[in-house]
C-alpha cells in the first residue's frame, strides 16, 4: 500500500463520470484511492485476452480505479478475475443468486443493459450504471451490520438501517425531503435511490436508509424517529459454539435452542438464531433491551458470562451497542 493514488488514477476521478467515486470515497469509505486497488496495463491486456474482447473504456477505467477493490455485498461486481463474456457482451454486476446480469458491449461509455425479461434496468451509460450499482451495494453494506461496502470497510461515522414498520406517510416525508438521485436504481427495485452526498434513501424492504455523518443522522431521526418512545429493539446473545453446546443452548439439529433460555414471554419474543463453526448467536425482540439483557445474562450458568457477548440495538437502527460496566453505551458495527 502507498496510501495515495497514481497519477492516471487522479486523472481519471478528474474527469466528470468519475467525480461521483472521487466523492463516495471520502465521505463514505475509511481508505482513500491507492495506487494497488487499481489494474495496470499488464493486467487490463491479461484480461483483454483472457475475454478474446476488448474491454469498454469505462470498464477499463473502473479496473485502472478499483479493480483490486471490488467485492460482493447484496450483488457481485464483476472484478479482474469474475468478468466474463455473455452472448457477446461483457458482465458488469451479478445478482447474488445470478437471477440477473448487467452487460455491457463495446465502446467508450456504452449503455448497460439487463439480461433479464423478469427485471427492469433503464438503457443507462455504463459509468452511471456503476454509479447506481455501487451506491446500493453501500446502502446494503451500511444497514447489513458488517461494515463494509462493495469498494471495501465502511468509514466508522456511517450508520445505516431499515425501518420496517414505517407509515406510509413517514416514508413519503423522507423521500420527499431528499432529491431522486439521477442514477437507475437496482433492478429488483427499478426505482433509483433519494439522497445527497452523505444520505442514501430507499423504499425497498421497508425504508433502507444510511448516512455518514453525524449531522445527517440527526436530519434522518428528526424526519421519522429512529428510537422512538415505546418502539422496539433487537437483543444479542454471542457465544462460543463450543461454550453453547456445552451449556445446552444448542438443539441436536445444530440450531439454536431457545427454550434453553426462558424469558418471560411479556418481555421478549425470540426472533433469530444461527450457529457457525465459531460461534452461536440469539436474538429476541423486547421494548424493555436492559431489562432483557440482564434477564439473557443470568439465565447462563455463572461462569460461562464473562464469554458471553449480549448487545443490542433499536430495530431501526443496524449497528449494535454494548453497556458498559459504567453504565455507558458503546456503539458497535
Amino acid at each position: 500500500m502507498t496510501d495515495r493514488a497514481s497519477r492516471r488514477q487522479l486523472d481519471l476521478l478528474g474527469a466528470p463520470r468519475w467525480q461521483w467515486l472521487d466523492e463516495l470515497l471520502r465521505i463514505w469509505y475509511v481508505r482513500a484511492l491507492d495506487s494497488a486497488d487499481g489494474c495496470s496495463p499488464d493486467e487490463l491486456a491479461d484480461i483483454s485476452a483472457r475475454l478474446n474482447f476488448v474491454l469498454p473504456a469505462t470498464l477499463a477505467e473502473w479496473f485502472e480505479l478499483v479493480g483490486h477493490r471490488l467485492e460482493s455485498v447484496q450483488d457481485a461486481p464483476a472484478t479482474p478475475l469474475t468478468v466474463r463474456v455473455q452472448d457477446g457482451l461483457v458482465s458488469v454486476w451479478t445478482e447474488n443468486q445470478a437471477v440477473w446480469t448487467l452487460l455491457v458491449g463495446a465502446g467508450i461509455d456504452p449503455m448497460c443493459q439487463i439480461d433479464s425479461s423478469d427485471f427492469c434496468f433503464p438503457a443507462t451509460p455504463l459509468s452511471q450504471a456503476l454509479h447506481g450499482m455501487t451506491l446500493s451495494d453501500t446502502l446494503v453494506g451500511a444497514w447489513g451490520g458488517n461494515g463494509r461496502g462493495p469498494l471495501g470497510d465502511l468509514a466508522s461515522s456511517v450508520v445505516g438501517g431499515v425501518i420496517e414498520d414505517a407509515a406510509d406517510d413517514e416514508v413519503a416525508r423522507v423521500l420527499s425531503a431528499f432529491p431522486q438521485l439521477k442514477i437507475p436504481g437496482n433492478p429488483f427495485y427499478n426505482v433509483p435511490p433519494h439522497g445527497d452526498g452523505t444520505t442514501i434513501l430507499r423504499d425497498g424492504i421497508g425504508l433502507e436508509w444510511a448516512v455518514a455523518t453525524a449531522e445527517a443522522l440527526e436530519h434522518i431521526d428528526a424526519l421519522v424517529p429512529l428510537e422512538p418512545p415505546g418502539g422496539r429493539y433487537r437483543v444479542s446473545l454471542e457465544l462460543p459454539t463450543a461454550v453453547a453446546r456445552q451449556v445446552g443452548l444448542i438443539g441436536r439439529s445444530a440450531i439454536p435452542d431457545f427454550n434453553a433460555i426462558h424469558l418471560p414471554s411479556e418481555l421478549a419474543r425470540p426472533a433469530t438464531g444461527n450457529v457457525s463453526q465459531l460461534s452461536a448467536s440469539f436474538e429476541w425482540e423486547t421494548a424493555q433491551p436492559e431489562k432483557c439483557m440482564s434477564a439473557v445474562r443470568n439465565a447462563l450458568p455463572e461462569t460461562e458470562r464473562a464469554l458471553a457477548k449480549i448487545t443490542y440495538r433499536p430495530e431501526r437502527i443496524a449497528h449494535w451497542r454494548t453497556v458498559e460496566s459504567d453504565g455507558g453505551v458503546d456503539d458497535e458495527r
